[in-house]
């Protein structure tokens, strides 16, 4: 699936991506917006989306362990 397709959840997760760049966050409020993100992706297949998905949750795992180390989480 082309991630510029008119899927609603390709443009919910792009909302949510861009949303997150343009402003900055905290740790706790990035790691909604990932799990927002990969929630609305949830239908995008292929090497593409598997190697996007994983680096997302890679993010967000540093984003928690930074989060716990700093006793937030």
């Amino acid at each position: 699936m082309d991630i510029n397709s008119d899927n609603s959840f390709i443009n919910y997760a792009k909302t949510y991506a861009y949303a997150a760049l343009k402003r900055e966050l905290g740790e706790k409020a990035t790691i909604c917006q990932i799990d927002y993100i990969l929630s609305n992706l949830s239908y995008w297949r292929g090497e593409e989306a598997r190697e996007t998905k994983k680096i997302m949750r890679e993010i967000k795992q540093d984003l928690i362990r930074k989060e716990i180390k700093n006793g937030k989480y």
